[in-house]
C-alpha cells in the first residue's frame, strides 16, 4: 500500500471470539489508487502489531469522516463555488451511489455536498465532488437537480 492513495475508514478490536487466543484488530481501508475496499487483519496487541490477512471486499463501504470533511474541504476550494457561499451557509456531505459500468467515475467514491443556512431544509449549493480524482464534477446553485456536466 505504501504506493497507493488510501484513506482508513475504520477500525476494530476483536475481542469476542471463543476460538481466537489473542485480540484481532481490523482495520478497514478504501484505495483510491485500486477503487478498491480491503479488511487488514492485525494480529498481536500494544505495539506489536502485524498484517495477517488482506482481504479485497466488493461493497462501497460508508464515508468517514474524514473523507465528508475532504470533500467540503474540495468544494470550498472550487472556483466556481466560493462566489455563491454566503457567511453562516453550513456543509452537509453524502457519498452517493456508485454509477453505471463503464461511466468514467465508476468505482470512484463520490460525495455530494450542500451549502446552505442551518434553517433551510434543502442546500441552495450543491456540488459533486470526485474523492478519487480530488476534482469537482458539478456545481448547482439552482432548484434544478444536480448534473454532471453542469460546470
Amino acid at each position: 500500500m505504501a504506493d497507493k492513495r488510501y484513506r482508513v475508514l475504520g477500525a476494530s478490536q476483536l475481542v469476542d471470539d471463543k476460538e481466537r487466543e489473542t485480540p484481532t484488530s481490523l482495520l478497514l481501508l478504501y484505495s483510491y489508487t485500486d477503487e478498491q475496499t480491503y479488511r487488514v487483519w492485525l494480529a498481536g496487541e500494544g505495539g506489536d502489531l502485524r498484517v495477517q490477512d488482506v482481504e479485497e471486499v466488493d461493497q462501497q463501504p460508508p464515508a468517514s469522516d474524514e473523507e465528508l470533511d475532504h470533500a467540503i474541504e474540495i468544494a470550498r476550494g472550487a472556483g466556481d463555488v466560493a462566489p455563491h457561499l454566503a457567511d453562516g451557509y453550513e456543509a452537509t456531505a453524502l457519498l452517493t451511489s456508485s454509477v453505471e459500468p463503464g461511466d468514467q467515475h465508476y468505482g470512484h467514491r463520490r460525495v455530494v455536498v450542500g451549502f446552505g443556512p442551518p434553517e433551510e431544509r434543502l442546500p441552495r449549493v450543491r456540488v459533486l465532488v470526485d474523492l478519487a480524482t480530488e476534482e469537482v464534477l458539478a456545481v448547482d446553485t439552482s432548484s434544478d437537480r444536480l448534473q454532471e456536466g453542469q460546470r
